[in-house]
């Protein structure tokens, strides 16, 4: 199948509608799939995916080509948004949202929990393929499945406006992740991309790991809720030692296990970009928290790292104390949902108070019950003038459960209990 290049000056490609009964009535158009989702299903007789690698040609692109492709004149593109996405739901037989219709045409476009499916994602690419004032799509939990995705996709490797996209749980599977991630490999434009809880596995992250060796423009990834495992972790590990663009990137709730984790803590050793990373909820251990902190001695840009969840006892803690020690960036910590005792925590403030240079400024214990002598350090860091607060459940000992909520509050807000 052909590719249209978009004329000069023209920020998408026009498209074409031909609805039945009106020959007079010309619009925006695509030409249907023939199976949308034949990719997934013949995957292996037809070697699709990253096994075939980057340029696998004409084929499997038109395999996969949504053909949102133009012939119109001006006089479409000049339509009101509502009337394009109204005679873009006629063409495809898809029922209108009234969030759509409600819209201005400009500003975020919230589409979430709508029931859209690959026909109402269809519409909606037709009526946003020439749009240029919104920036920000939500299409979180809209069954959009494989065929949706194909039309988002090829919307986003024309329009060159859409920042943000949200594709979260839409059960994209792999036939969706290698539509997102050939998309990637083209597009110039989008910055933050959300795809929480679409069954993807390992043998989807050497998709995205490919598609972001290459892609540098790309600063905010969300993989969380998702089936990546250790070998999932191990590709993304590697991505992340040669990638320089992605600034967030969220993994939580996936498998990675200890071999995936230190992978990914390993890239941090080099990694001079990222500056949020979520492992939360991935069953870490003592291992992932060595690896972590071997990879805190030597990195400078993490700003914020979340390790809620992951079997981090006191031993752990121990572990990871060494790179808090030298770490001179690291601003947040989330360590809650973690079975660590009053006295591991109280080893962990004091080598925070030892790294003269420590930026940390905030550590979440909410679920962590700490003892007397961890406020009492937690008050002179304050007195100090240190910026150091720590979020912690309740105070052992002397305290009673009242006042240990109001020292909490207290000295979250800097001041003397």
């Amino acid at each position: 199948m052909a590719q249209h290049t978009p004329s000069s000056g023209t920020p998408g490609r026009d498209v074409e509608m031909e609805v039945e009964g009106e020959e007079e009535s010309r619009g925006p158009s695509v030409q249907p799939l023939d199976n949308p989702d034949r990719e997934e299903e013949e995957g292996e007789s037809q070697e699709t995916g990253p096994e075939r690698g980057r340029g696998s040609g004409a084929e499997e692109e038109e395999d996969w080509d949504t053909d949102l492709e133009s012939h119109d004149t001006s006089e479409d593109l000049a339509l009101p948004p509502r009337e394009l996405y109204l005679r873009a739901c006629r063409l495809t037989g898809a029922s209108p949202v009234s969030c759509f219709l409600h819209h201005s045409g400009k500003g975020p476009l919230a589409l979430n929990h709508r029931g859209l499916g690959p026909q109402g994602a269809k519409a909606l690419a037709i009526a946003l393929v020439s749009n240029v004032d919104i920036t920000n799509v939500e299409m979180e939990d809209n069954s959009l499945g494989a065929a949706g995705t194909r039309y988002i996709t090829d919307l986003l490797r024309t329009n060159s406006c859409i920042q943000s996209l949200n594709l979260s749980h839409n059960a994209l599977g792999p036939a969706g992740a290698r539509s997102i991630c050939r998309m990637l490999m083209e597009n110039i434009s989008l910055k933050s991309l959300q795809l929480s809880g679409n069954k993807f596995t390992d043998s989807d992250a050497k998709s995205f790991a490919d598609a972001l060796e290459w892609n540098i423009v790309l600063r905010e990834l969300d993989l969380s809720h998702n089936s990546f495992g250790v070998c999932g972790g191990q590709l993304l590990g590697q991505m992340l030692e040669t990638n320089s663009g992605l600034e967030l990137l969220n993994l939580s709730w996936n498998h990675l296990w200890l071999g995936g984790a230190v992978s990914v803590c390993a890239a941090l050793r080099g990694n001079t970009a990222l500056k949020h990373l979520d492992l939360s909820w991935n069953s870490l251990g003592r291992g992932g928290a060595g690896a972590l902190g071997d990879a805190l001695r030597h990195n400078s840009s993490l700003l914020r790292l979340d390790l809620r969840s992951n079997r981090l006892d006191d031993a752990a803690l121990a572990l990871l104390g060494p790179g808090l020690a030298a770490n001179t960036s690291l601003q947040g910590l989330r360590l809650s949902q973690n079975p660590l005792s009053a006295d591991g925590v109280l080893v962990l403030l004091r080598t925070v108070r030892s790294n003269a240079q420590s930026a940390l400024e905030d550590i979440d214990l909410t679920t962590i019950w700490v003892n007397p002598a961890c406020v009492e350090l937690l008050a002179k860091a304050v007195g100090d003038g240190s910026p150091l607060k720590a979020h912690y459940g309740g105070v052992l000992g002397s305290y009673s459960n009242r006042r240990s909520k109001e020292t909490s509050t207290s000295l979250n807000d800097q001041s003397t209990p």
